[in-house]
């Protein structure tokens, strides 16, 4: 069965997910069978079973069965054993990505709960959910919270890990997402420099966090309509992209298109949308037309266009983008 198990895996890897999920649930029928429901490899089959139908979109039955595997390990180790907080955030998981951001924060607030009696309030996987218990008050709204928890969590990290370690600088990127939610843009884009200059020290100018540091201090700095400081800063970071990735990687036309549309910003429409119109038909080609970074270029073409009056073109841009978002994101999406 083990090695049943593991076949599974290298199907999924693969991509034959439908072939993965067949061999994932006879293993937990056969364990069932023969161990009972209960034993944890039957209960670490069933949850094998519910990624593989997570990966085929089946959330809801995924959901299920992880509620069913937290019941049972809560009833055979207690709430605080490890097996029953992994199970309860994986549960949370499936909250959010049954797009259930209430039940997924309540769910998250209680594993952290837990976790902080189980491992003490400085655990690192105290600390872990209780970070993403923050980031959850952003989803619902309640900014203020997220906040003082995402900046208490960053405080935490500094003084248990360092100011230079991994999880400390994304702690400091999540606490400055949650300043610029609650309008505190000065605030957030003071955050976002800060880290970016640690990022290049730690990592070097060139690395792939490093560039995405620049690449989000300059949407700070477009919030605050600094229009030239990101223009150039765009400009280099497209430049680094293709030095890095190559001309035609989906980030590098990516960064190609928020470039132009800093442009337009600064009047140089005519220049920004022939730009755009480059950028959107290499992502197109190259990345598709669902991919993140195409929509996006879509949408900044789209307001260039209506900004030089070419609202024909515009509105038949827009009503394509619209189509697209809905076949990539679902009607209900934000």
């Amino acid at each position: 069965l083990t090695s049943m198990n593991n076949y599974s895996v290298w199907l999924g890897a693969l991509g034959k997910t439908e072939e993965a999920r067949d061999i994932r649930k006879k293993v937990w029928e056969v364990r069932q069978a023969t161990l009972g429901e209960q034993h944890p490899s039957t209960m670490r089959s069933m949850g094998n079973y519910s990624i593989a139908l997570g990966e085929l979109g089946r959330e809801e039955d995924a959901a299920e069965l992880r509620r069913r595997i937290w019941d049972v390990s809560k009833l055979n180790h207690g709430e605080q054993h490890p097996e029953s907080l992994s199970a309860l955030g994986n549960l949370s998981v499936s909250m959010v990505k049954l797009g259930k951001p209430r039940e997924a924060s309540d769910l998250k607030l209680k594993l952290w709960e837990l976790q902080k009696k189980a491992l003490g309030e400085e655990h690192q996987e105290t600390l872990r959910s209780m970070a993403d218990y923050g980031s959850s008050l952003l989803a619902v709204g309640r900014l203020e919270d997220a906040t003082a928890i995402l900046m208490k969590v960053w405080r935490l990290r500094q003084s248990t890990l360092g100011e230079d370690h991994r999880e400390t600088r994304r702690s400091m990127h999540n606490y400055a997402v949650s300043q610029e939610r609650l309008g505190n843009c000065q605030e957030s884009a003071k955050l976002r420099l800060a880290l970016w200059e640690r990022q290049k020290k730690s990592l070097g100018e060139n690395s792939q966090e490093t560039l995405q540091c620049m690449e989000d201090y300059s949407r700070s700095l477009a919030k605050l309509s600094r229009w030239k400081e990101v223009a150039d800063l765009r400009l280099e970071l497209w430049r680094a992209r293709k030095s890095v990735l190559g001309e035609n990687h989906p980030h590098t036309l990516g960064s190609m298109a928020s470039y132009a549309a800093a442009l337009g910003q600064l009047g140089r429409a005519e220049e920004a949308v022939a730009l755009l119109h480059k950028a959107l038909g290499e992502l197109e080609e190259k990345a598709g037309l669902l991919h993140p970074d195409t929509l996006r270029a879509m949408g900044k073409h789209c307001q260039l266009l209506a900004e030089l009056g070419r609202n024909d073109e515009a509105c038949s841009l827009a009503q394509k983008l619209w189509e697209l978002r809905i076949k990539a994101l679902g009607e209900c999406h934000r």
